[in-house]
């Protein structure tokens, strides 16, 4: 039926049909008033009955073409239309693939920051100086008050090692605000209460060691400054053998930065290996 006019338009289509129908339904109705007027006619026995009934069977005629003509039309409207709605869904689903293809490439590209940002941070965690906040500061210092008094020495070796240098200046200021005695010599060798040592205290090599003499009282307060810096993330210990002196003291040396995350990096990796 391709010869017929607008046959790839469903718009075309669409009108040609309604055309067509409309031009049948016409006819139809035209007939059927031809009829009515032939049948009164006839009844009469007037001369012009024949006649109507004669335009009544060209006005059927008509109407019939039209109603022909009008079919294919139909057809093609169906067709077309069942075609649209292919092509829709068709066009919906490419957009929905390519909608969740935009999604996937954006949640890809989301996740790879992260990595990216995590990767940093770790990097970051993992050569970042050890520092004491100012958080980490008053709650450390509010659980050290209650040793007030309790003579301290800080120091840190290599002398050339800043990093460990201004960590044990967090560390002194601390107990200083916790009321300690902080008077103590900050040199290996010197005992606090005058004179040499017998022997320089030990060294781990990194981290922070806590010596003390043998007494209560510096005991609980070395166990509880060094598990106060485990809290927060710093590697510490306290080393079991006692310091040979007779004054009471605390000796706290901090060393080389250990390797791997330190403070919040190193509670932050805690975290993420715990199931």
């Amino acid at each position: 039926m391709s010869f017929l006019p607008d046959w790839n338009s469903i718009e075309s289509v669409r009108a040609a049909h309604s055309l067509l129908e409309g031009m049948a339904i016409a006819f139809f109705v035209f007939l059927a008033g031809l009829e009515a007027i032939g049948h009164m006619l006839e009844k009469r026995k007037h001369e012009l009955a024949e006649a109507i009934e004669v335009a009544g069977l060209c006005v059927f005629a008509i109407a019939v073409i039209a109603e022909f003509h009008a079919y294919p039309y139909s057809r093609r409207l169906d067709a077309l239309s069942e075609q649209q709605d292919r092509l829709q869904k068709e066009r919906i689903a490419e957009l929905e693939n390519s909608t969740q293809g935009l999604k996937t490439e954006a949640e890809k590209a989301h996740k790879q920051a992260e990595d990216e940002a995590m990767a940093r941070v770790e990097i970051e965690d993992r050569v970042a100086w050890r520092r004491l906040s100012d958080k980490q500061k008053l709650e450390i210092s509010a659980r050290l008050t209650r040793f007030s008094g309790q003579y301290v020495a800080v120091m840190y070796i290599p002398r050339d090692d800043q990093e460990a240098g201004i960590f044990s200046s967090d560390i002194k200021r601390v107990l200083g605000k916790s009321k300690w005695d902080t008077s103590a010599p900050q040199m290996r060798g010197v005992n606090p209460a005058g004179g040499i040592l017998a022997s320089a205290p030990a060294s781990i090599d990194t981290g922070v060691t806590v010596e003390t003499t043998d007494d209560a009282a510096s005991k609980r307060s070395s166990r509880t400054l060094c598990n106060e810096l485990v809290r927060n993330g710093f590697d510490c210990r306290v080393l079991p053998k006692f310091l040979g002196q007779f004054k009471p003291v605390v000796w706290v040396t901090v060393e080389h930065r250990p390797e791997g995350p330190q403070g919040e990096g190193k509670l932050r990796e805690q975290k993420a290996k715990k199931p």
